[in-house]
Parts: C-alpha cells; sequence; structure tokens
C-alpha cells in the first residue's frame, strides 16, 4: 500500500517534477540533501594536478548525463500518464524507450571514463564512475520503488 500511495504522490507531482527540473538530481538531492557537485567534490577529493580537467570534463558530462535523465523522467511521465489505459503500442514504446536510455547511459558512463583517465588518473576515473554508477543505481532504485507494476494497482483494487 505504501508503494501505490507513494506513486500517485508521484502522479500528483510527476507534471510539475518534469517541468521544474526534468533532470534525477531533484531525486538526488531529496535522498542525500546535497547538490550534486558537493557531493562529488567531497567524494572525489581530486589533486590540485587534476582538478582544471576533471571538472571541465565533469561539467561536459553532466550536460549529457541531465539530457538522459530528462528522457528517463519523461519515460517515466508517459508511464504514470498511461498506467490505467496501457495499450500493447504504449507498453513496448516505453520499455523499448527505458531499455535503450539504460544503454545511452551505460556508453555515457564508458565514453566519460575514458576521457576522464586520459585526462586524469585510471584511479581518478574509476573512482569517478563508481559514484556515478551508484548515484544513478540510487536513483533508478528509488524511483522504482514508487512505480507500481504493470496491473498492480488493479490487483490491489480487487482485493478490496
Amino acid at each position: 500500500m505504501k508503494r501505490i500511495t507513494l506513486f500517485i504522490a508521484i502522479l500528483t507531482s510527476i507534471s510539475s517534477f518534469g517541468q521544474a527540473t526534468k533532470d534525477e538530481v531533484a531525486v538526488m538531492q531529496t535522498m542525500y540533501g546535497v547538490e550534486k557537485r558537493k557531493l562529488v567534490s567531497d567524494y572525489m577529493a581530486i589533486p590540485e594536478s587534476q582538478a582544471t580537467a576533471f571538472w571541465g570534463l565533469y561539467d561536459k558530462y553532466e550536460i549529457d548525463r541531465k539530457e538522459l535523465g530528462k528522457e528517463r523522467i519523461d519515460l517515466i511521465g508517459q508511464y504514470a500518464d498511461n498506467y490505467r489505459s496501457l495499450t500493447e503500442q504504449t507498453a513496448d514504446k516505453i520499455a523499448s524507450g527505458i531499455l535503450e536510455n539504460q544503454i545511452n547511459f551505460d556508453k555515457l558512463h564508458q565514453s566519460y571514463y575514458s576521457k576522464v583517465k586520459k585526462a586524469t588518473s585510471a584511479i581518478t576515473a574509476a573512482k569517478f564512475m563508481q559514484l556515478e554508477i551508484y548515484l544513478q543505481s540510487q536513483i533508478r532504485n528509488e524511483i522504482q520503488e514508487t512505480i507500481p507494476f504493470i496491473g498492480e494497482i488493479e490487483m490491489l483494487e480487487i482485493k478490496k
């Protein structure tokens, strides 16, 4: 029941959430209570000799990551908008979009791992990717916990 209540809250706020930021960073800020750049800065503790190269790449990464985050939020919005009247075509479009989005996140991580490694070091790049993948996993988990499985609400309504 908690999950359904959370989903209804997301359904109610998804359009304003999406319009306000269209970014998963809002979820992260809710989860950790800090801005992402501060969290990355505190964790990474970038040596001065690597700081310019790292933060330049980080800023470019964030632009690319935010675009993928917007796509993910849009797909969740599509699911929320169509949950009760999901058709074969809509389900396929959303599922295919989610799978493609995840592939694109993986490609983004691979690309920036190489760029950061070349500009700084393998350890710095690995540390950055470890943090990014962890944060993305946490965000995805937090969002997934609030989204009911297809047919879940109907099953709960039948049980009442």
